[in-house]
């Protein structure tokens, strides 16, 4: 994950996307909220393989996230739009069955943890919130003026998201009924509204990855200052550092929450995966790239008891968790290039993983 700069000197056109795209995606959906924009072969086709299926872009494949409640598969493209798309095995089709178009500029696509809504962020500072559903339904846009937005996650209540960005500083947005309720899209500045955010500061470096804890208690920011950090969100120490978490020698990619809230998975350019007890901050675990290539993310699975990384070096990564160690199980080489990300299915049965090779692979890790 490599840092972007120079974001004032791009003011004046994130303006003109963010009124563009916001029109442009408001008509489509406009009438009561319509069908998604239809898309052909030549935009996503599907190949089914021996191991799995592989999903074929126009461009690099960012982000690939699965919706909790089903198997659908939501895929963001660089400098393309964002799929939400309903991977089926033995169809013995070459065209992909798309259930949504959306975003033009998605980089990272995050559901609600009941599926009710879908919230992606973009390079440009947009961030968009949409309802899921037969029709997908653009219900709020933010603009960040002076930022990049990385990622954005849902707190497991879906009442508030955790921004991460090219600030050093993460930020929690609670969502109100006008925000998501109104008939007309919710418009707004991130760096101009007054009530319901939270800004937490404490890093030095850029931060491209912030989630919840499963209880909604607590935040982990994963930063370019090589460290993550524990976030208090919940009463009166709301915005408060709680642990810093040290022992990576280059900028962090990635961090998350095990399902029991106990550990803490980080991913890092310096070539690592740490495991730490959320609890004292101790590091419990390590895992080095046996090609000394930088981890681009890390994910658990749904209970807990695997890891799954993503590396430069075009290879997915199962490794099962034991006392101190950490040691891959399974290593799939189905990208031609790095792999940005890659995660479990709700089951733990699939994995997908997104490349910059322009595909996304979807098939079992065993």
């Amino acid at each position: 994950m490599h840092g972007i700069a120079g974001a004032r000197d791009v003011i004046a056109s994130d303006i003109k996307l963010f009124f563009a795209t916001l029109t442009h995606v408001t008509d489509a959906y406009r009438d009561g909220g319509g069908s998604a924009p239809k898309v052909s072969e030549q935009n996503v086709c599907v190949h089914e393989e021996e191991q799995g299926l592989r999903f074929k872009f126009a461009h690099a494949a960012t982000c690939a996230t699965f919706m909790p409640t089903t198997g659908h598969l939501a895929v963001c493209t660089q400098c393309g739009p964002l799929f939400v798309l309903q991977p089926s095995f033995g169809a013995g089709r070459d065209e992909a069955l798309v259930d949504a178009v959306l975003s033009i500029d998605a980089f990272s696509v995050n559901f609600s943890a009941d599926a009710t809504y879908l919230a992606t962020t973009s390079l440009h500072g947009i961030l968009r919130i949409y309802t899921c559903g037969a029709a997908y339904r653009l219900r709020a846009a933010f603009w960040h003026p002076t930022a990049r937005l990385f990622a954005a996650r849902f707190s497991p209540d879906g009442r508030s998201l955790v921004l991460a960005s090219s600030e050093p500083t993460a930020c929690l947005l609670s969502l109100t009924e006008q925000m998501l309720a109104s008939e007309q899209v919710y418009t707004a500045t991130l760096d101009v509204l007054q009530s319901g955010i939270t800004s937490l500061v404490g890093h030095t470096g850029l931060v491209p990855c912030a989630a919840f804890s499963h209880n909604g208690r607590r935040v982990v920011t994963a930063s370019q200052d090589q460290t993550a950090r524990l976030w208090s969100v919940a009463g009166e120490h709301r915005g408060a550092t709680l642990r810093v978490l040290r022992g990576h020698t280059a900028a962090l990619t990635h961090a998350s929450f095990s399902p029991d809230d106990l550990w803490v998975a980080t991913s890092s350019l310096d070539h690592t995966v740490r495991v730490y007890n959320a609890d004292s901050g101790d590091q419990w675990a390590i895992l080095i790239s046996g090609s000394a290539t930088p981890f681009n993310s890390v994910a658990w699975s749904s209970d807990g008891n695997e890891l799954v990384t993503a590396s430069d070096d075009g290879s997915v990564q199962i490794c099962p968790l034991s006392e101190g160690t950490l040691h891959p199980s399974t290593t799939l080489s189905q990208h031609a290039r790095d792999v940005w990300n890659a995660a479990f299915s709700p089951d733990r049965h699939v994995i997908a993983s997104a490349s910059s090779d322009s595909t996304v692979w979807v098939g079992s890790p065993r």
